[in-house]
């Protein structure tokens, strides 16, 4: 059983870190202003010595990874393609395995006519000349290549966004709590504004378990879906033009059923981009 590893809360919570990371700045002068420590026509020409290295690198990290949805729906859309071209490609070749005779089954794909029976197979997966098993290989080595440079990527882009949530928003906290501590006990501070910056405090911790969980997950099914991609790549190596029938059907059922699983994942996330935009 395929266990999806994402959700609505996931998807959303990323797209609110990169808003929170982009309005930083804002967030934190908001807070400055109201608690008196700058005056609002001093907005945004004092800088906190506090946080001066965290502002520039939560506005480079704000644009890793796009809100805008399309694109991986797109990536998500082309890999559910190339899965289902690869695991039919895997059925025509076990409906000829059952076919053949139990001599049939142990003979060569590289022998006599069998070589251009497997390039007939392998038909409608080709985008450039196909003459031999090898191409045959190749071709799917590359196929699944590609996506799982894609997907190493994304996962070391969420595993960034994961570790910069867990470094940057706990300095944000303790830059508000300290100013609480420092100047909230005054009986002259007014009770409402100490409310609110308390409110904000409890905002942000709340922003941190989302965007942490989000971006942690969101690594997860990325490196998962490299997993399979790997498993699946491992079967590729054992086969050549003197594998039998048999063995090229059972190494290609194997890989069939990784790349099944992420064929599930891969739907799943896609119906969560609809929902998402």
């Amino acid at each position: 059983m395929t266990v999806f590893l994402i959700n609505e809360r996931d998807i959303a919570g990323l797209n609110n870190y990169m808003y929170f990371l982009s309005e930083l700045p804002e967030y934190i002068e908001s807070f400055k202003i109201n608690f008196d420590l700058v005056s609002p026509k001093d907005y945004g020409t004092y800088i906190e010595p506090a946080l001066d290295h965290i502002v520039p690198q939560a506005t480079k990290l704000s644009n890793l990874w796009t809100i805008n949805r399309k694109p991986l729906q797109q990536l998500h859309g082309e890999l559910d393609d190339s899965l289902k071209a690869l695991i039919a490609f895997s059925e025509r070749v076990s409906a000829h395995v059952g076919r053949l005779s139990s001599t049939g089954k142990r003979s060569s794909i590289g022998q006599d006519g069998d070589e251009n029976l497997l390039i007939d197979l392998f038909g409608p997966l080709k985008k450039e000349p196909t003459n031999s098993v090898n191409d045959i290989l190749r071709q799917c080595a590359e196929e699944i290549n590609h996506y799982q440079h894609i997907f190493v990527e994304k996962g070391s882009i969420a595993s960034e966004l994961e570790r910069s949530a867990y470094s940057i928003i706990p300095r944000i906290i303790d830059f508000m709590n300290n100013h609480i501590n420092a100047h909230g006990h005054s009986a002259s501070y007014p009770p409402d504004r100490l409310e609110t910056a308390k409110s904000r405090v409890l905002l942000t911790k709340k922003q941190y378990e989302q965007y942490t969980s989000s971006a942690c997950n969101m690594k997860v099914y990325c490196f998962r879906i490299n997993y399979l991609i790997a498993r699946a790549q491992n079967k590729l190596p054992l086969l050549n033009k003197h594998s039998t029938w048999s063995n090229f059907d059972l190494s290609m059922r194997l890989m069939s059923a990784s790349l099944m699983e992420i064929l599930t994942l891969s739907k799943s996330m896609g119906r969560l981009l609809i929902i998402n935009i």
